[in-house]
């Protein structure tokens, strides 16, 4: 028995889903299911919306609808939530450096 590209990317969610989630709702003290239930607190907002760039722009070859399967949201929520990210990155230092911390945090902290 093999294993097809579709079962690859379905276990990849999964251990993404297992492991990447609840240190990403360590580092910004929120639990799991505050970041995967449809809370719109700003908190949980951001939150999510590191996890999506991450899970974008940091080579894990995700795509927006593979995204939206991990965090629970439609792919179109994840790309605009996207274009926010790198609009905010560009406009607000304080947002670039605090999703660096991020990044680091979880680099740190958890392996593909």
């Amino acid at each position: 028995m093999g294993f097809s590209l579709l079962n690859v990317k379905m276990t990849k969610q999964k251990n993404i889903k297992k492991g990447l989630i609840p240190i990403c709702c360590q580092f910004f003290g929120i639990d799991n299911e505050q970041l995967l239930s449809k809370t719109k607190t700003k908190e949980v907002v951001r939150a999510r919306r590191f996890v999506m760039a991450y899970l974008k722009d940091d080579g894990k070859n995700l795509d927006d609808s593979q995204i939206g399967n991990i965090i629970n949201r439609h792919r179109t929520t994840v790309i605009h939530n996207l274009n926010k990210h790198n609009s905010f990155k560009g406009l607000y230092p304080d947002y670039r450096n605090d999703y660096t911390k991020f990044r680091d945090f979880i680099n740190d902290n958890f392996v593909f």
